[in-house]
């Protein structure tokens, strides 16, 4: 929802342009982006799952909207359809909008779904 900061919400909001409004993007600790590549046993599901790890979540908190897997199931499947299309858009805006990132066609886009990860 936006209520707890992180260091440099407001600079990385900005990058998701017109979809601002809808979603946000949040990171890790800073110590976990740091160990994002440790093979510590002590690191693992805590670090960073990747050097450039990002979250974007959406800013609409009913229940539909929590879930990959429940996308849809209030305002049907083409309404869902449209929410995941529109937060792949927002990423890729992202990306491309971050300094030193590769291409999109070179990143990696994954959904959460829970409870079946940590």
């Amino acid at each position: 929802s936006g209520v707890t900061k992180q260091p440099m919400l407001e600079s990385r909001q900005a990058r998701l342009g017109e979809f601002q409004d809808r979603f946000l993007l949040c990171t890790n600790r800073p110590e976990a982006d740091k160990m994002w590549e440790s093979e510590d046993a002590a690191w693992l599901g805590k670090a960073s799952l990747s050097k450039r790890h990002l979250i974007l979540t959406t800013k609409d908190l009913h229940w539909e909207w929590f879930n990959i897997v429940t996308f849809g199931l209030v305002s049907g499947i083409p309404a869902g359809l449209a929410k995941a299309r529109e937060m792949r858009a927002a990423a890729y805006r992202v990306a491309s909008q971050m300094e030193d990132w590769p291409a999109a066609d070179q990143i990696g886009l994954f959904v959460v779904c829970s409870p079946h990860t940590k």
